[in-house]
């Protein structure tokens, strides 16, 4: 199963240098101080079956075929370029992706209602 890239505060990683060096019986204790620390698993689970089932969904919406290291993917990357990335290029990737792409409140075409009405979401006008 391909590892969830995500950024790690210094903090973070100074803490956890510490902890490599805890024992067991150490960790326990922590846990047992940081009672939030339980909770991390089921997290972790949750997120992997998340991501396996959107892996499935993907595979069968494209009939059982993985999606190929060349073939476009996003923001003009294909998926092998992406794949390819550095957490630190990622991050930068992503930064730009979102600053570029970001819509802004101009892009919106503004409607008057009436107070109370009910409108379903991506209505045209006057459909």
């Amino acid at each position: 199963m391909t590892e969830m890239r995500m950024s790690v505060s210094q903090r973070v990683k100074k803490v956890a240098k510490v902890l490599q060096l805890f024992t067991p019986e150490e960790l326990a204790q922590l846990v047992g101080l940081v009672p939030q620390l339980q909770e991390i698993e089921p997290i972790r689970e949750m997120e992997d079956s998340a991501a396996e089932y959107f892996r499935r969904e993907l595979l069968a919406r494209r009939g059982g075929k993985p999606p190929a290291s060349d073939e476009p993917f996003i923001g003009g990357l294909t998926y092998g370029e992406y794949l390819a990335l550095s957490e630190e290029e990622e991050d930068v990737f992503w930064n730009k992706l979102f600053t570029e792409e970001a819509m802004e409140i101009d892009d919106f075409e503004e409607h008057d209602v009436r107070a109370g009405a009910r409108v379903p979401a991506r209505q045209e006008r006057g459909a």
